[in-house]
């Protein structure tokens, strides 16, 4: 388990040490924020390494995020990403493939390698889980998994709760990982 928060960054460094550590070096895109809103920033994740999978929890500020195709270029991903909203709500614009909103609860699907950009809705700023897998360890190799573009994920209702209790499972299990004096969430 990884955890970091911008608590261990002086304020005013705190937005450009995540843009260019954490957003650009660790998630792969681009994150943008006025500059006089950048000194109340504030930032944190947590990132569980499952078999080949990743689990991330992402809380943040309001800022705006882009994957180019420059971000992806430097840093591909090739990995099926599903997306847990947990608070407030985003906004999602995909390159060829229109927009669309997650509020709370919802989940939406990708691949890595897709352009999106995407902002919070609320002043809350982001709160979400996604969960990376390599795209390489689907036995449906024959799958186009890599056209896979940034959808919420709403056309089968019932499947909702399966995923829901897959997510509280997989975050339970990050959680008793980490010593309970060092538990912030």
């Amino acid at each position: 388990m990884y955890k970091w928060t911008t608590d261990q960054v002086e304020p005013k460094h705190r937005f450009d040490h995540w843009r260019e550590v954490r957003a650009r070096g660790l998630f792969g895109v681009t994150a943008e924020l006025e500059a006089e809103q950048r000194p109340q920033f504030s930032g944190e994740f947590s990132l569980r390494t499952i078999g080949t999978a990743s689990l991330i929890e992402l809380r943040a500020s309001p800022y705006h995020v882009e994957r180019s195709a420059a971000d992806i270029a430097h840093a591909p991903g090739a990995s099926l990403c599903i997306y847990q909203q947990l608070g407030g709500g985003g906004w999602f614009g995909v390159n060829g493939g229109g927009e669309f909103t997650l509020r709370q609860g919802s989940f939406a699907t990708s691949h890595s390698d897709r352009p999106y950009r995407t902002m919070p809705l609320t002043d809350d700023g982001f709160h979400l889980r996604i969960l990376k897998v390599p795209a390489a360890d689907f036995i449906m190799r024959h799958a186009d998994l890599h056209n896979l573009f940034p959808k919420a994920f709403c056309g089968q209702p019932s499947l909702t709760p399966l995923l829901e209790s897959c997510f509280s499972d997989l975050t339970e299990l990050a959680i008793a990982a980490i010593p309970p004096c060092q538990r912030r969430w």
